[in-house]
């Protein structure tokens, strides 16, 4: 239903795919979507959530939160957007059961972004009968992946697959998405293909709360939070433990984690024209 009423406000050519709900207590009663602008792309038919192969001996550990892979269009770029959320565990860096998960997930979908053939909407296909191979498939995995820093097993375990961030998200000075932007939880990584998928130097952290719920703003919700707080105010130290209970308070109207983006480039359509004169 929010869902529904964040199309409503955005605008009618506003669309979303999403899952089910995650059973199980790991699961958390979640659920993953892409919600995406008509105007600007297209949903192509591709919708799965992923599951791990069974391995030839021994047995597997699927995702605590299965991966969600989407397939859209961009003018004649196709790609595939995995959003997920990995297993979190222990308060700690490098939880095994976090690194393991992101391990599996990178590796599974960096094997598919090589032998994954598209199907396309161009007319630019081989000839019948040729052996011309269709262009691998551009992956694009994000969302929450727990990493708390850039230097950890974890983050190690995504890159060592062949997925690159990009140089807008990475490198010294760049903010977490952490609330004090010291962890960086959540990625936006790709496999890299020449004149079919990169980044451009555009990308970054948008913190809302410097647009809605600012700080200043926090005697404007007394009344919507209630008792509650009213409680706080009331206590020892009221105006501290007030003040704790707006910031807890408003991660759950937003999210107790920022906005990451990031643009890629979608079209190398002078270059191919150029190569096909020559």
């Amino acid at each position: 239903g929010a869902l529904d009423r964040v199309c409503e406000l955005l605008g009618e050519w506003w669309h979303y795919v999403v899952t089910d709900v995650t059973a199980g207590t790991a699961g958390n009663g979640e659920r993953l979507a892409f919600l995406y602008d008509s105007r600007k792309v297209v949903f192509d038919g591709l919708a799965g959530e992923l599951v791990l192969p069974q391995p030839a001996k021994g047995q597997v550990l699927q995702f605590a939160r299965t991966p969600f892979v989407c397939g859209f269009r961009a003018g004649w770029s196709a790609f595939s957007l995995c959003t997920v959320h990995i297993y979190y565990g222990t308060a700690k860096k490098d939880d095994p059961r976090r690194i393991a998960e992101i391990r599996d997930l990178a590796t599974t979908l960096a094997k598919r972004a090589r032998l994954k053939k598209r199907r396309s909407t161009i007319t630019s296909q081989p000839a019948a009968g040729t052996n011309a191979a269709a262009p691998p498939d551009n992956l694009i995995v994000l969302g929450d992946f727990n990493i708390f820093g850039r230097g950890d097993a974890t983050m190690e375990a995504l890159l060592d697959a062949g997925f690159v961030v990009p140089k807008a998200l990475d490198g010294e000075g760049i903010a977490g998405t952490s609330l004090g932007h010291e962890h960086h939880y959540d990625q936006i990584a790709i496999v890299p293909q020449p004149r079919r998928l990169d980044a451009t130097e555009r990308g970054g952290v948008f913190n809302y709360y410097d647009a809605v719920f600012r700080d200043e703003e926090e005697r404007t919700y007394a009344a919507t939070m209630g008792e509650p707080y009213r409680k706080k105010r009331l206590a020892k130290n009221g105006k501290a433990s007030a003040t704790r209970y707006y910031k807890d308070w408003r991660t759950f109207q937003m999210s107790d984690h920022l906005v990451l983006w990031a643009e890629l480039r979608i079209g190398w359509a002078d270059e191919a024209l150029a190569e096909y004169i020559a």
